[in-house]
């Protein structure tokens, strides 16, 4: 249940805890009792199958990413920087960054309709230089559209996200062969690989949604350049192909890797951002959460001081793909107010 709480100032970045493995044995005990069904719309109350339920043995097996092989599916989760390698703007760029959106609210105190702002997107394939390996079929690509309208929509299980002011609408697909560009890697400062990449293939502008899928060079399933980062050159999204809907990269294949870094993309932080301590992610309605969820618990409380349990189920946590399925109202809000800001 998340529970409203209220942050005000800014103090460092809490350091993971060792509540973490702690949690472990709470989140195994009922795996997949969030799970939702996007084709059903199954409440995510609903008990868990058998094939849903986990271990903490199943918990603490290696998981394989590629050809990189993590102790255990836990150790992925807590290794933070391979499920999302988006980083934090450091304090004083934030607090510059707070002050224009909450200036952009001040301006515009009625947020947009749900559905009434729409992202064209342009989906770049890059495959390696034979055009074989990360030449996901077009279909695919469909999925990913639909997911993301499902997820920014708030129709999650039982329609239990907020309704955000975005849609989604495809306007290209386009495929290069390059093995440099597949085999790009993260960095604070751009890599050559992504400069020249995006330099190539990016189309649309500010306002719209450049996509980018391939193999990457280092064990994160994507990542998202900022809002306030435009002037970079660098702008837009980039996930690992396989973690597309019926992509191979198991626990991460239904579509939500994109659904998170967008939402990075709009401004919007990692719910444990900040651990414990105010102001957190900037969103009131996100309760405080000391570090990434892993797994599919069905409860967690990492910050028993602060109101409300942990949002596992939120799209901005690092929980698997069958389990997350929502925003919040003031993520929604959030969104809105970064887009006009930077976006429009």
């Amino acid at each position: 249940m998340i529970t409203t709480r209220t942050k005000s100032g800014f103090s460092p970045r809490a350091t993971f805890s060792i509540v973490l493995v702690f949690a472990l044995i709470a989140e195994a005990i009922c795996f997949g009792a969030c799970s939702r069904s996007r084709e059903t719309g199954a409440n995510a109350n609903v008990a868990a199958t058998p094939a849903q339920k986990k271990s903490v043995a199943d918990m603490a097996k290696p998981f394989n990413l590629g050809t990189k092989e993590f102790d255990s599916q836990l150790r992925f989760v807590e290794e933070i920087r391979p499920r999302c390698a988006t980083e934090e703007p450091p304090p004083t760029q934030r607090r510059q960054i707070e002050v224009r959106i909450e200036g952009m609210r001040k301006s515009f105190p009625v947020e947009r309709q749900p559905g009434s702002v729409e992202i064209p997107v342009y989906v770049h394939i890059i495959t390696n230089a034979a055009g074989i390996e990360g030449n996901i079929p077009d279909t695919d690509v469909l999925k990913q559209i639909d997911v993301l309208n499902v997820a920014y929509a708030g129709n999650g299980p039982g329609g239990s996200g907020a309704p955000t002011p975005f849609r989604f609408t495809l306007v290209n697909i386009d495929r290069t062969p390059n093995d440099a560009w597949f085999n790009m890697a993260f960095s604070p400062e751009p890599t050559k690989e992504e400069r020249d990449a995006k330099a190539a293939l990016n189309k649309g502008g500010k306002s719209a949604l450049n996509l980018y899928t391939a193999k990457l060079a280092d064990e994160t399933l994507g990542w998202a350049r900022w809002p306030w980062e435009i002037a970079n050159g660098v702008d837009g999204v980039v996930v690992r192909f396989s973690t597309l809907p019926g992509g191979t990269t198991t626990f991460y294949n239904e579509g939500d890797t994109a659904t998170h870094e967008i939402a990075h993309w709009l401004g919007v932080f990692h719910t444990f951002q900040g651990g414990c301590e105010d102001p957190g992610d900037q969103v009131d309605d996100t309760a405080a959460e000391r570090s990434p969820a892993g797994g599919c618990p069905e409860a967690r409380d990492t910050c028993p001081a602060q109101p409300g349990g942990d949002p596992v189920q939120n799209f901005m946590d690092y929980t698997n793909d069958s389990c997350m399925f929502m925003f919040t109202a003031g993520q929604a809000s959030r969104m809105d107010a970064t887009h006009r800001k930077y976006r429009q």
